[in-house]
């Protein structure tokens, strides 16, 4: 049975179509590894501190919100 060129042909579309499923989903978890990879990053340099200081102040926390807002929006516009 499975030696009928149709059933090899089907198993080989089956097989393509899961490899690029595994390809886009490693690449979206390569996406989020390496954006927490820079946020360590950025936090560990001091930066968070300074985040720190500005959510101390009314204003500021509204300049943290509101770039939040546009960098979510960027992301979801952007995401593959």
């Amino acid at each position: 049975m499975s030696d009928q060129p149709g059933n090899n042909a089907a198993h080989e579309n089956n097989r393509n179509a899961n490899m690029a499923s595994v390809a886009h989903h490693s690449g979206v978890v390569v996406y989020f590894s390496s954006a927490f990879v820079t946020l360590v990053g950025f936090f560990s340099t001091g930066a968070f501190t300074v985040g720190l200081t500005i959510l101390a102040t009314d204003s500021g926390r509204k300049l943290i919100a509101g770039t939040t807002h546009l960098w979510i929006a960027i992301y979801f516009w952007s995401a593959p």
